[in-house]
């Protein structure tokens, strides 16, 4: 069994069972299990729950060119173009977005992620980073990387110039997720579905103000 493990990862995990019946080995929990087929002198194929990933109908690459932007927008601040990546190439661990900002406006409120991590490519125009208690300024070619945290990681990003500024924002697609408003006072937290993924996954979903928490015990009787 472990020559087996050999093949996929190297080690013995404890947490995975193994079976290796009739030319397959299975490796999964109670929720999910991988198997991996093999003809003799054939390399191992994985499939999940039962469907070949390497077969399955997909296309992974997408143009940024070819999406449809829908534009948000909220009162004079926020304005954005955007398009989601991320579930057109079938990705499942990562998020994407394309977002065109217009001068002066800012596609986000201020805001940290207690989990998620999120990285900003700056493909065109110009424009400031608010980061924490600083600003930064942004320009084509730039990379951003936005870390988990607390207000200290909180961030914002502005377009401070005359044209349009295009850019990638990357995320994991963790849950639950927590998200904080310094500006505004308020706190989100999601479950079953991460910020950005399907709404109609989500198990829990409330945003709040963080002025307004009570006591452990309150209303318990």
């Amino acid at each position: 069994m472990a020559t087996a493990l050999d093949l996929i990862d190297g080690r013995l995990d404890d947490a995975l069972r193994m079976e290796a019946i009739n030319g397959y080995l299975s490796i999964g929990d109670s929720s999910r299990a991988f198997r991996y087929a093999r003809a003799p002198g054939a390399p191992f194929l994985p499939t999940f729950k039962g469907r070949n990933v390497m077969s399955e109908e997909r296309n992974p690459v997408v143009n940024l060119d070819a999406l449809d932007l829908v534009t948000q927008e909220n009162g004079e601040r926020f304005e954005a173009a955007m398009a989601q990546i991320g579930p057109r190439t079938g990705a499942r661990k990562l998020g994407a977005r394309l977002c065109v900002v217009p001068p002066g406006k800012a596609a986000w409120p201020y805001h940290a992620h207690v989990v998620n991590e999120e990285m900003i490519v700056v493909l065109a125009g110009k424009g400031t980073l608010r980061l924490g208690d600083r600003e930064r300024p942004l320009r084509a070619g730039d990379v951003v990387a936005l870390l988990p945290g607390g207000v200290e990681s909180a961030h914002q990003i502005v377009n401070c110039s005359t044209g349009p500024l295009r850019y990638l924002c990357v995320s994991t697609m963790e849950q639950p997720d927590i998200g904080i408003y310094p500006d505004s006072g308020k706190f989100f937290v999601l479950a079953g579905s991460p910020p950005g993924g399907d709404k109609d996954k989500r198990s829990f979903s409330h945003i709040g103000r963080m002025a307004d928490a009570v006591g452990y015990w309150d209303g318990e009787g």
